[in-house]
């Protein structure tokens, strides 16, 4: 008798690549005079780049335009399209927010999604690759059953500068606690899809 095969169905995307050396070292110059201050939502530890428009930390400027990370935003550009490409997205028609934040010792991010955003973005700036590694929770109903214990519902990321990851904005994630001295940063950022602009 032949056995039948378990299908994976509906897989979340996550997608992981790098920057350019040389255009990472561009974007921290860029960034080296930024000011900070603390984020302001209770659920998250940690400081937040002050928006240069709205002048405070804020989730609606957009760092990435604020700083002329024209180099940065360049090269993002290419690993969305790859992406969007591998989704079944367009690409092109984006509204963005853009923010980085700060992760000193005992900093985290509690578990959270980004809401009716389309692609959510973070971008590691310096790590030491033990001070507080992403993680992303499975986003299916097995999380609450039985088998929970064989399944793993909580996947993690460890941190690496130049590291980039893209995924969809409504799966929970969030940044365990930093119990080293290094300090990390994050460039962030989401992905509104501009519905007006369909063919």
């Amino acid at each position: 008798m032949q056995l039948g095969e378990t299908l994976d169905l509906f897989p979340t995307p996550v997608y992981i690549g790098y920057m350019s050396e040389d255009t990472h070292n561009k974007t921290l110059e860029k960034i080296k005079d930024m000011k900070w201050g603390k984020v302001p939502l209770s659920n998250k530890a940690h400081d937040m780049n002050v928006s240069i428009k709205h002048g405070e930390p804020d989730f609606h400027g957009d760092v990435i335009s604020e700083y002329d990370l024209t180099e940065f935003n360049e090269e993002l550009g290419k690993h969305c399209g790859a992406y969007c490409q591998h989704t079944g997205q367009a690409f092109g028609n984006f509204f963005r927010q853009s923010w980085i934040t700060r992760y000193f010792k005992g900093d985290y991010a509690e578990q959270h999604s980004h809401g009716s955003s389309s692609i959510s973005i973070a971008y590691y700036l310096s790590t030491n690759g033990e001070d507080g590694h992403f993680y992303v929770m499975s986003p299916t109903p097995a999380k609450i059953t039985a088998t929970t214990e064989f399944l793993g519902s909580r996947f993690k990321i460890q941190p690496e500068e130049r590291k980039l990851l893209l995924f969809p904005s409504w799966l929970e994630h969030g940044v365990e606690k930093n119990t080293t001295d290094s300090t990390r940063m994050c460039l962030s950022a989401n992905l509104i899809y501009d519905y007006r602009e369909r063919n």
